[in-house]
């Protein structure tokens, strides 16, 4: 409880809370991706906290596929973030990596890229089959 009426949340470290809680996302947020280094840091910080979560991690990939890509890059964004903490400027190597997920954390969370170089929601189904599995169904 602390930790949620403290300042160090954000819509992405609270994802994670939701999905190791079994509790819904409410509040007028849906669940979301760290985007910079600043969001990564408060998932970074609410999992050294509780590092039983840490280790399941994937609970949160289970429940919001759109995290299937960082979850697998977890220890490199990790790696990235402590890095960037050490240096005075241009700390931006976990930004870059996250941005360079950006478009495969859209894709597996049933998005696709409009013409008009946005994002629209797939209007296929996708079925989670396992820890990094899914099969998309639909047109």
């Amino acid at each position: 409880m602390e930790w949620l009426m403290g300042g160090d949340t954000g819509i992405s470290s609270k994802t994670i809370l939701s999905a190791m809680t079994g509790t819904p996302m409410s509040g007028g947020f849906g669940p979301d991706i760290p985007g910079d280094g600043v969001d990564f840091g408060r998932c970074y910080r609410l999992l050294k906290l509780f590092p039983e979560w840490r280790a399941n991690l994937s609970k949160v990939s289970d429940a919001y596929p759109q995290w299937t890509p960082l979850v697998r890059e977890w220890d490199s964004l990790e790696k990235a973030y402590e890095e960037d903490l050490g240096k005075r400027h241009g700390k931006d190597s976990c930004y870059a990596m996250l941005r360079a997920l950006y478009d495969k954390c859209m894709i597996a969370g049933g998005w696709q890229k409009s013409g008009n170089g946005g994002w629209k929601r797939d209007k296929t189904s996708v079925v989670q089959l396992g820890k990094g599995v899914s099969m998309r169904f639909g047109a």
